[in-house]
């Protein structure tokens, strides 16, 4: 027309366009598409990238909140002598004794049952006694406030046992079996705990009565000098000789690293797969869009072409 947009004209200019970019626009469905996947595998890259970051800062409140290398459990309550031994070993620090013992959530009129897995760590519920001013926690507060000195039936939980009591409230009693024995508690604070199961928190003279016995303990939480893996795992091998050689029904040593190597190692699966596929989408943005043309179908009038070569047939002689 007279503005100079007739077909013959635009296909000129076109026609001094690069060659790139005129493939690029000769299939503009396909260009759409490939750039749809292209977008939908930067988003999966990106968020596997985020995925990665917040895991990490999860992971790293593993040390932030506890301040000690290695926590060693008992089957049986031992004498607080256990404690004494390792402190005297080269390289340890500070040695506390805390009261532990399996729990349950009570319920009047019906048999006190702890539902853990196999593994007897996800899905467990237990229930501690730091000493009185412990510094090797410090738990960010979700509400109320921490143990004070003078609590004899207060009880704190980490945000893992207020899953299994989600209906409880600051300030509601709180009814707790422990070592058999069934005894009612006041909520007075929650706290969140990176890596662990279900714990409530009382105080030690209060678990002492609550058990019935403070003669001993069943755990007791280190703290060395290591500043290198190497150097930790000679320490533990040293608390391990002492324990046996003191005839101590030793239930597990583990350092704190493990605790968040095995944290780490939960999410790695799923990171790692969000990846591949962004990096699948990014190399190969044709794929999913890959179509099979059909065979053309001949004109009705159209001479049919031969297969074969055509063969002489020869007398004989």
């Amino acid at each position: 027309d007279r503005h100079g947009a007739g077909g013959e004209r635009l296909r000129q200019r076109i026609s001094r366009w690069p060659a790139v970019l005129r493939n690029v626009l000769r299939k503009p469905a396909r260009l759409g598409l490939t750039l749809g996947l292209l977008a939908c595998g930067g988003a999966m890259f990106m968020s596997a990238l985020n995925v990665s970051a917040s895991w990490q800062a999860t992971i790293d409140k593993v040390y932030q909140t506890r301040h000690y290398d290695v926590e060693v459990r008992f089957h049986n309550v031992e004498p607080i002598d256990q404690g004494e031994r390792l402190r005297q070993l080269p390289g340890v620090r500070q040695v506390e004794a805390w009261g532990y013992s399996p729990a349950a959530f009570a319920r009047e009129g019906r048999i006190d049952v702890s539902r853990a897995y196999p593994d007897r760590g996800h899905g467990a519920f237990a229930v501690m006694a730091p000493p009185p001013g412990t510094r090797l926690i410090d738990f960010p507060l979700r509400a109320g406030r921490w143990l004070q000195g003078d609590d004899y039936d207060a009880v704190v939980l980490n945000h893992a046992a207020m899953a299994q009591q989600p209906q409880l409230q600051i300030g509601a009693p709180v009814l707790l079996s422990i070592a058999g024995r069934t005894q009612s508690w006041r909520l007075v604070g929650i706290v969140e705990e990176i890596g662990a199961a279900g714990v409530a928190y009382v105080n030690d003279k209060a678990f002492a009565q609550a058990i019935g016995s403070d003669a001993g303990t069943r755990m007791l939480r280190v703290v060395t000098d290591a500043a290198t893996l190497g150097e930790r795992l000679q320490h533990i091998q040293q608390m391990e000789a002492v324990l046996l050689r003191s005839g101590a029904s030793v239930e597990t040593v583990q350092p704190l690293s493990e605790l968040r190597n095995a944290m780490g190692d939960h999410i790695f699966i799923l990171i790692r797969a969000l990846m591949a596929l962004a990096m699948q989408q990014v190399v190969h943005p044709d794929q999913g869009s890959t179509r099979v043309t059909p065979p053309p179908i001949p004109p009705r009038n159209a001479t049919p072409v031969a297969t074969t070569q055509p063969y002489t047939v020869r007398p004989d002689g």
